[in-house]
């Protein structure tokens, strides 16, 4: 059962058959950061962000280097975070640009 104090993005978020929807702006940042991740390897990313990224790409050599343990990377997303890594995973994919 969701906790309905945890404000996560909706999981339709991308689909073109609704009105426009606002994207949050945390999906926007991580999408933003895993293009650019891929288009140089590198990043001024906060360390979250960079994790978030890492983890839509399903890349781990863009983890942190104090973040080479997997788990422990992912431990430091909160909720809405994590949650915004699975919409771009299930939903958001094709704005990645270099896939």
């Amino acid at each position: 059962m969701k906790n309905p104090s945890i404000n996560t993005p909706e999981e339709n978020i991308f689909e073109s058959n609704t009105p426009k929807k606002t994207v949050p702006w945390e999906i926007e940042k991580i999408i933003e950061v895993a293009n650019c991740l891929l288009a140089t390897g590198t990043t001024g990313a906060s360390t979250g962000e960079r994790i978030a990224a890492a983890f839509v790409l399903n890349r781990m050599d863009f983890l942190p280097d104090m973040y080479s343990d997997v788990i422990e990377a992912w431990d430091r997303l909160d909720h809405q975070w994590k949650a915004c890594v699975r919409v771009i995973k299930r939903n958001g994919m094709h704005y990645i640009i270099n896939k």
